[in-house]
């Protein structure tokens, strides 16, 4: 941990996380022992303007419950507050289904995965807010996504039953979010489903 008078703090090495156990009212989470292991390379940013930030260079962490791999997620990109923008590179490796709530947070009582691993998760883009109150562009140079026996739980039911495989691809995408609309488009957009 290194920090200056500017405001600016940087946290770079390992971090170890053992022995937590996970419980939670609701139930999303599985009940088990926790570890994780984290390589950081972290730099916080407070200037004296309004506003602060956020840059991850290969930041990753690896998880295991009890005594199986569940699974390494990998970061880098930047976000600013203020104006809100940023820019992420993401990738996922064998998670299981009991890490992915730790991921969602406060989400994961929309959409659990109750079975099944994230085989591969890459996804690299960009987002920044427009200066309409409340929207959001996001742009996706990529997003590649596998699933293997997927058990996927929608609140409200808006998505199938049972145990399946998902490979989806989506490529040159761009979101608009802002009250209540989401407009899109992309180059590729290719889901495959096996049931």
């Amino acid at each position: 941990l290194r920090g200056d008078e500017q405001g600016v703090f940087e946290i770079k090495g390992p971090l170890k996380v053992e022995h937590v156990r996970l419980k939670d009212s609701k139930g999303i989470l599985s009940e088990g022992l926790l570890v994780a292991d984290a390589i950081l390379d972290l730099k916080f940013t407070q200037p004296f303007i309004p506003g602060w930030g956020i840059e991850a260079k290969k930041t990753t962490v690896s998880f295991s419950l009890g005594d199986r791999n569940a699974g390494q997620i990998s970061l880098a990109g930047a976000h600013h507050s203020s104006p809100l923008a940023g820019n992420f590179d993401v990738t996922v490796e064998n998670m299981d289904h009991d890490i992915v709530p730790l991921i969602l947070g406060s989400s994961a009582d929309q959409v659990r995965m109750v079975a099944g691993r994230i085989v591969s998760l890459k996804s690299r883009g960009t987002y920044n807010a427009k200066k309409e109150a409340d929207s959001l562009n996001i742009g996706l140079d990529s997003l590649i996504l596998k699933l293997k026996g997927a058990d996927i739980r929608v609140k409200g039911g808006y998505w199938p039953a049972g145990v399946m495989d998902i490979n989806y691809e989506l490529e040159d995408a761009k979101f608009s979010l802002g009250d209540d609309l989401l407009i899109s488009k992309s180059e590729m957009n290719k889901l495959n489903v096996n049931q």
